[in-house]
């Protein structure tokens, strides 16, 4: 049976791919960044425009961004990924 893939299908199996984050290189990516500009959680939190504790669960891979408006601050601030 040969299975057939829309394009649609497809279209959202690459949106997927593109929006989903690798926690690892995520949160190693955070707490480097974070580091090398001497920055503690609160701080970088404030910058970000969320909250400490949500830094604090990036940095240990617990759980990554999912608002469009915190992943552009986070591409702003330069934290590639």
């Amino acid at each position: 049976m040969t299975s057939v893939i829309t394009y649609d299908i497809l279209l959202q199996k690459l949106e997927r791919a593109v929006t989903t984050i690798d926690r690892k290189r995520f949160s190693e990516a955070v707490k480097r960044f974070r580091e090398a500009n001497d920055l503690t959680q609160k701080e970088l939190a404030q910058k970000i425009g969320t909250t400490t504790t949500t830094v604090a669960r990036w940095e240990l891979g617990i759980s990554v961004p999912k608002q469009d408006r915190i992943i552009k601050e986070i591409q702003r601030l330069g934290i590639k990924w």
